[in-house]
């Protein structure tokens, strides 16, 4: 196994790998490294699912790794902006926005009158497609931090290939890095598996050939019923068609069964995005993840290999429905039961004992307000709009009218308020100050508990920064976060969508986190730990450093040496 001096300098006191298993276990080596690490992140996953629909799980599936792997229940993300972006980012560069500069799925730049997405870049071209409307490209140009795909190539080589596919797009790019052999991702606008040319020369003939037999559209009018009995739904959902869901944002109807595409003659914009947000989304993944790890041969040799596979339909469905919903609720059941077909999958082609998986979360979610409210937890919705409103008037009654009918304000995107710097530097307003008046404003405001100039907690001994301080920095990253990060009160969320994320309370933060192989004592573990300690921990099982920027640990209390067979 080979180990690196970065590594053994990032272990510390921790001491060397090999020679800190010797002392637990006689001199019986470490376990052999595994072939083919599997990293399963199910986006919009809150850790109380797991409790909530625990009794129907199957067997063979989420139980499967919790049972035989080890959970760790207490594990958060420590940034409050708790979206995709930034969640794929940290499980896979072991640090936070602060030093990866993934401060959002999308922000605002000065002078653009359009969000920039966290992949997105003009000058790299598309693959997998051919269409003159779709020209925007994506890469990891705005990923500011070396992934562990980056780290087992600096380390292993490119014999290690690093795979990442998802729905999102941001999700497979980020979790594939910089140095990745493919990320694959799709598109709801056209129905399309793609990539990016920082991959690849030429697309892969096998994963072309589902957009030429318009793999997609196989679900086509697909009836979406329950899988379980009505009454499993009754003892953990709120009802159907509760009056906060939000299915007519799709043209769908809000109860179940429902068919995907209903009502339109050929697959087409309305239907994919359907698609998308029903559990057929997650089976397109799991079947794109078969054909990577048969036609890229992973785990198939001793040079260790890397896929992350993202379920982006969970966060679809939950973001229209909830998570109390009996939508929400079937498409976890139904995922759960694909994972086990995939772990089966992975037994039979590269065998489960040659395998490290790791199962979390990219971010939590927030209940829709009205059923907070109802049980008794607060809740009210509010609208951007109208703090946009209140936080300029505010700023121009401190600092006077702006010239030329301008806003002082560029953008209000939960949880970030964002100055528009040019008319401010013309009336010699400094930056620093504005977002002072700005932060002030914005506390004021109904449904907001806190807001943080972003320049003052920068110059603040960060010894005496508290908890909620020290998380709000660590969702910053110079010109790409907001000047001001708005602490939302619990259990508040914006008009739109039915349920969503992006605070800093842990339904937000607090996502299920298990790691299952050779390497690792079977077991709960109830200490808290971030989501920061992925990369480290999976590094350790590697024998490789931690990626360069990585500032969490790696998880020693659950690594375990078991004698070879």
């Amino acid at each position: 196994m080979m180990i690196s001096r970065p590594f053994v300098a990032g272990l510390g006191a921790v001491a060397l790998f090999s020679g800190l298993f010797s002392n637990l276990a006689g001199c019986t080596p470490p376990p052999s490294t595994p072939k083919l690490t599997v990293v399963m992140v199910v986006d919009m996953f809150p850790a109380e699912v797991l409790d909530r629909f625990g009794p129907y799980f199957s067997d063979n599936g989420f139980k499967r790794l919790i049972g035989e792997g080890a959970h760790f229940t207490d594990a958060h993300f420590s940034f409050g902006t708790t979206q995709t972006g930034p969640g794929h980012a940290t499980i896979a560069t072991g640090t936070t926005p602060l030093r990866h500069g993934i401060v959002a799925n999308e922000w605002y730049a000065q002078g653009q009158l359009d969000p920039v997405g966290c992949v997105q870049d003009p000058g790299s071209i598309m693959l997998g497609i051919n269409d003159p409307n779709v020209s925007i490209g994506f890469s990891t140009q705005y990923l500011e931090a070396p992934t562990l795909g980056d780290s087992m190539k600096e380390h292993l080589g490119d014999g290690s290939r690093v795979w990442a596919c998802s729905l999102k797009d941001r999700a497979a790019v980020l979790s594939a890095g910089h140095k990745g052999d493919g990320a694959i991702f799709w598109l709801t606008s056209t129905g399309d598996f793609v990539s990016s040319a920082q991959y690849f020369r030429q697309f892969p003939e096998y994963i072309m050939e589902l957009n030429d037999t318009r793999y997609s559209d196989s679900f086509f009018q697909k009836d979406w019923d329950r899988i379980l009995p009505a009454s499993a739904y009754a003892s953990v959902c709120d009802d159907d068609n509760a009056d906060y869901e939000q299915g007519q944002n799709l043209y769908w109807r809000n109860t179940l069964p429902k068919t995907v595409g209903r009502g339109v003659p050929t697959p087409n914009r309305l239907y994919w995005p359907q698609l998308r947000s029903s559990p057929f989304g997650n089976e397109m993944v799991f079947e794109l993840a078969r054909r990577i790890v048969i036609n890229e041969n992973l785990g198939a040799d001793d040079s260790p290999d890397l896929l992350t596979v993202s379920l982006s339909s969970t966060d679809a469905v939950g973001h229209i429905y909830g998570t109390r919903s009996h939508e929400y609720f079937d498409t976890l059941i139904r995922a759960d039961r694909m994972m086990a077909e995939w772990l089966d999958f992975l037994d039979q082609r590269v065998g489960l004992k040659n395998c490290t998986i790791v199962l979390t979360g990219d971010h939590g979610v927030c209940p829709p307000p009205e059923w907070s409210k109802a049980h008794g937890l607060g809740g009210e919705r509010f609208l951007l709009g109208d703090i946009f409103g209140a936080v300029n008037d505010a700023m121009t009654k401190e600092f006077g009218p702006a010239t030329d009918n301008r806003y002082y304000l560029m953008a209000v995107s939960t949880p970030w308020i964002t100055l528009n710097e040019s008319p401010l530097l013309d009336a010699g307003i400094k930056i620093p100050e504005a977002a002072r008046v700005a932060a002030k404003a914005a506390r004021d405001f109904a449904g907001i508990a806190d807001a943080f100039s972003i320049d003052a907690l920068r110059h603040a001994p960060r010894e005496k920064l508290s908890k909620l301080e020290q998380a709000v920095l660590n969702s910053s990253f110079e010109n790409r976060s907001g000047h001001v990060y708005m602490h939302i009160e619990p259990n508040h969320y914006r008009r739109t969508p039915c349920a969503g994320h992006g605070s800093a309370h842990a339904y937000d933060t607090h996502v299920p986190l298990v790691f299952y192989g050779s390497h690792f004592k079977k077991g709960q573990y109830a200490k808290r730990v971030n989501l920061r300690d992925v990369a480290p921990t999976l590094s350790a099982t590697l024998g490789i450093a931690a990626p360069a920027k990585a500032d969490g640990r790696p998880l020693i209390e659950a690594l375990l040496v078991k004698p070879k067979k």
